[in-house]
């Protein structure tokens, strides 16, 4: 249980600091205009309970003991 929750945690962490990178990386570097950036950030916050039940799903598979 305590993997679960470390897992679902750090999935959470880390797509909210995707949105942070890729917000740093459009505007510092110019690859891409604010709006532009919003759009990709808004998609990846809109794909983030997908994601997270995909990522959380590996602790699990994990300790399966499928022949």
């Amino acid at each position: 249980n305590l993997f679960n929750n470390l897992s679902n945690n750090w999935t959470n962490v880390t797509l909210l600091a995707l949105v942070g990178v890729e917000f740093y990386l459009a505007l510092k570097f110019e690859w891409a205009s604010v709006a532009d950036a919003t759009t990709i950030a808004l998609s990846i916050l809109f794909l983030r309970t997908p994601l997270v039940s995909m990522i959380g799903s590996f602790p699990t598979l994990l300790l399966a003991k499928i022949a």
